[in-house]
């Protein structure tokens, strides 16, 4: 997973306005009230504007900060992952990042961020601390959606299936929304470890027709493992060069290689 920052500068001034808004006009009522109501409208007025100024310089420049402060993080922890791939110092500098993952949601993305780094038992363990039954409906599909990702990811078909087994009615309920490319890519993902590939293929196509940017990658590589299951190796080939375009991660670039060198074994017999 390469790591972008969740709070846009953008945002951050939009949400300075707003509060600067607000803080200015209270600003102004406690002035007015203070002076035993006497100032006239005028006299509010330039206290207002003067309060929303002053109070959106402060907010902007702690905005600007923050952001920045954001940045150098978030390109420390890729030039980490790039040199030196998913190591323990990777993780630390995430859980800096994003906090002790003592939430729901940065629990789930830090055991998305496990599982890229190949700690499938691992990224399960902290899924399993979440209070399943206090998530709303979108969150329990996604934890249902990772804990079976990881289980393929790892090759456990056992467990997989379990899981599947067990979620089944969470995974039917998150097919039906419209981002829906992850758990498609999932199931795809199941079905080629049960050596379903007419499936898994159906799925990972799907999967691929959502265009979202953050499986398009996943999906190109899954695929090439279908067709080099079924004897497609030129499609296995031109899914290399698709996934080659839309590689972002060192886990991705990793498996990207270990499917060419497929590729190669498949045309060299």
């Amino acid at each position: 997973m390469l790591i972008s920052k969740h709070n846009s500068l953008v945002r951050n001034l939009l949400s300075s306005m707003a509060d600067s808004f607000v803080g200015g006009y209270g600003i102004m009522c406690l002035c007015w009230i203070v002076t035993g109501m006497k100032y006239n409208a005028l006299v509010c007025c330039k206290i207002y504007l003067i309060a929303y100024f002053l109070l959106l310089a402060v907010l902007v420049t702690c905005s600007v900060v923050i952001s920045v402060q954001q940045k150098n993080k978030v390109d420390d922890i890729n030039r980490h992952l790039s040199q030196f791939g998913y190591d323990d110092e990777y993780y630390r500098l995430l859980e800096n990042y994003i906090g002790e993952p003592d939430t729901p949601a940065k629990m789930m993305i830090y055991a998305s961020c496990l599982i890229e780094g190949g700690r499938y038992a691992q990224s399960r363990r902290a899924v399993e601390k979440i209070d399943f039954s206090s998530l709303p409906a979108k969150e329990q599909d996604e934890y249902f959606n990772i804990c079976l990702y990881s289980a393929v990811m790892e090759g456990n078909k056992t467990l997989a299936n379990e899981i599947y087994s067990k979620g089944r009615l969470y995974f039917e309920r998150a097919v039906t929304r419209r981002r829906c490319g992850g758990v498609q890519h999932t199931l795809g993902m199941l079905c080629l470890l049960n050596g379903n590939y007419e499936n898994a293929e159906e799925l990972f196509l799907a999967a691929f027709d959502r265009k979202d940017p953050a499986i398009c990658c996943e999906c190109c590589l899954s695929l090439g493992q279908c067709f080099i299951e079924t004897g497609k190796k030129d499609d296995a080939k031109q899914m290399c060069y698709d996934a080659a375009k839309n590689t972002q991660t060192y886990s991705q670039a990793c498996r990207l290689k270990q499917l060419m060198m497929k590729v190669e074994a498949a045309y060299s017999c």
